[in-house]
């Protein structure tokens, strides 16, 4: 999730980024809206959590895969009001390619949610 995220962050802005990387003061600022603070701040904290879970050791715990459960609902019901605000807007038909990676980000984080929920539960 984390990659596609950046993946298309990379490509809507791959203009912005030669100049920056071309500019020998690189002084050039990208401005991102408001979703994509959002998204990239949700994805920094969430794999911040996830690494610090990791590095642990061992199986995870039921009270550790409560807390990524938690996270993984933050970054749906925020991808979810993304996409609602994509289809109310029209943006769904002007950006097809965004609209169809939101709903592949919302399709790998309910799978990841799912699947520690099954680790929960199997712990």
């Amino acid at each position: 999730m984390i990659r596609m995220s950046l993946e298309h962050l990379l490509k809507r802005y791959q203009q912005e980024l030669d100049t920056v990387m071309n500019d020998p003061r690189q002084d050039v600022l990208l401005t991102l809206d408001q979703h994509e603070s959002v998204a990239i701040e949700s994805a920094k904290t969430l794999y911040g959590r996830v690494q610090a879970l990791q590095t642990q050791g061992g199986l995870m715990t039921p009270d550790a895969h409560q807390r990524v459960i938690d996270e993984l609902q933050t970054v749906i019901d925020e991808t979810q009001a993304t996409i609602d605000r994509f289809e109310a807007s029209g943006m769904s038909e002007s950006m097809p390619e965004d609209y169809d990676k939101l709903l592949s980000i919302l399709d790998s984080v309910i799978k990841q949610q799912r699947e520690h929920t099954q680790g929960m539960l199997s712990g």
